[in-house]
């Protein structure tokens, strides 16, 4: 609640959100605002174990810190640079680069974006998976007893008692 007292737009799924930023309509400030908010909004929703949505929030937040970074980075068309690191927080976070490169090119059919999409997703993947043990969407599971490999399998020997 006090989230959005902060910044309304940070409450709710936040397709408008997604939109405003891929089309370039959001200010620097605003991003920078968006950004902290939503962050720990999803945070807390996260940290307090309920199950709440992981995709809109990862995509406001790649692509609010995309639009923030804009006036920094080389010089590209509106809502560019929050496209990539849209897609690139998504790639990394969840560890899927291909789907976050493919969901960024259904989003805005810009196939002129498909390199920096690629480095970009790549580069965020390489940095979660040397960073992190287990993808956000595996950490869940992990916290049960489940310890995944591989991050889509269940070790049968973890499991399995020996009598």
């Amino acid at each position: 609640g006090l989230g959005g007292m902060i910044d309304p737009r940070a409450l709710g799924v936040g397709y408008d959100n997604i939109a405003h930023l891929l089309t370039g309509q959001t200010i620097a400030t605003a991003a920078l605002t968006l950004l902290a908010v939503k962050a720990i909004i999803w945070a807390v929703a996260l940290g307090s174990g309920t199950s709440g949505g992981v995709l809109a929030p990862l995509l406001i937040m790649g692509g609010a810190l995309g639009a923030s970074l804009s006036g920094y980075l080389p010089s590209a068309s509106p809502g560019f640079w929050a496209l990539v690191a849209m897609a690139a927080m998504m790639g990394g976070t969840m560890r899927s680069p291909l789907t976050a490169m493919i969901f960024a090119l259904e989003l805005t059919h810009n196939i002129g974006a498909f390199l920096p999409l690629a480095i970009g997703c790549i580069m965020a993947h390489g940095t979660t998976v040397l960073l992190l043990k287990r993808s956000i969407l595996t950490e869940k599971v992990a916290r049960r007893g489940h310890h995944v490999l591989r991050e889509y399998i269940v070790d049968p020997f973890e499991v399995m008692r020996v009598g």
